[in-house]
Formats: structure tokens, C-alpha cells, sequence
């Protein structure tokens, strides 16, 4: 198989390798990424990688397709660059479940709202998810400032990005309270 390497440009023009460890770079730390693809030797790759039929299968049988969490750019969105994952993903019956980030990543996502993961995952996969966990309760202060001491900020769901991303009108707002110690 051949190697590609997932690579991002960033809102200053520039293209990184996303090993390059962006969200800590306090260079990058006011950046956010306009674009990722697959690259390989010879540069930006239109080839599609090589997908075992068995993870296509397990695709196509399943009941949920759960992304996250995890980075949106470093974890979700590259699967989805891959032309036969994205197809599968895209034709399966399956719910389709996105963990959204709590907290922005420096260099990646910074400024980024909810419904900024649900665009990307949309441009990216051709697919909007069935559903989308966000976190609703309010961030503790002394939590916030640790966060905010790695340059994160919380994710947050607006109200006039609730009614852009909403899908159908049959869908219900759901929220519990989740404490993890």
C-alpha cells in the first residue's frame, strides 16, 4: 500500500502535516484549518487508499456509526477522506452519532461552534449526522480556567445554530446531565 499523510491548511495559507502537533504550537494557537486532504509523494492526492472489504462490510451492516470523541481534524475528518469509507458511510442505513468536542483544539479549531464540526463533517463525509451530543451544563470556573490556560474555549450550540442545523422538524431536544469523576 502506498503511504499518505494527512496534511491541513491553516487560515494563513500555510499546509501542515497534521503530526505536526498544531494545537500545541502556540504560533498556530489563533489559527483554524479551512482545509484538510490526503497527500502523498507527489503531493495533494486524489488516489483513493486501499479499505479492507471486511471494514466496509461492518460499515454497511451496521446498526450506529458513532464519531468520537475525539479531534474533529486529527481523528473524524480523515476517515472521511478516504473516497470507499465515505461512500460506505454515506449509503449505510445506519444512525450516524457525532460526540462533539467540548473544547476547541488551538491551531485547528479555534472559534469553532458546533455547528462548525457539523459543516466540516457535511463538506467532508457528503452526510449531516442523525444525531449530535453536545455538552449543555455549564462549565465548572475552575475547570475553564485550566482550559483556557491550553488556549481552549468551549464548544458551544448557539441558539441560531440549533435552528441551522436542526434536520427534521420531528426531532427533540434530549439533555442529561453527565459527570464523569
Amino acid at each position: 500500500p502506498e503511504p499518505y499523510e494527512v496534511m491541513v491548511e491553516l487560515d494563513d495559507g500555510r499546509c501542515l502535516n497534521i503530526k505536526h502537533n498544531i494545537a500545541h504550537d502556540d504560533e498556530l494557537a489563533e489559527r483554524h484549518v479551512v482545509d484538510i486532504y490526503l497527500s502523498d509523494e507527489q503531493g495533494r492526492s486524489n488516489a483513493s487508499p486501499q479499505v479492507a472489504q471486511v471494514a466496509l462490510d461492518a460499515i454497511a451492516a451496521a446498526d450506529a456509526i458513532v464519531f468520537g470523541p475525539g479531534s474533529l481534524y486529527e481523528s473524524i475528518l480523515p476517515d472521511l477522506l478516504i473516497p470507499s469509507v465515505r461512500d460506505a458511510i454515506r449509503r449505510s442505513k445506519a444512525r450516524k452519532i457525532y460526540i462533539c468536542s467540548l473544547m476547541t483544539e488551538p491551531g485547528l479549531t479555534t472559534g469553532f461552534g458546533v455547528a462548525d464540526h457539523i459543516r466540516q463533517i457535511t463538506r467532508f463525509g457528503g452526510f449531516s449526522p442523525d444525531y449530535v451530543l453536545v455538552n449543555a451544563p455549564r462549565i465548572d470556573p475552575e475547570v475553564r480556567q485550566v482550559y483556557a490556560a491550553a488556549g481552549q474555549t468551549p464548544v458551544f450550540l448557539t441558539p441560531e445554530e440549533y435552528e441551522e442545523t436542526i434536520v427534521s422538524t420531528t426531532d427533540q431536544v434530549i439533555t442529561h446531565d453527565i459527570i464523569l469523576e
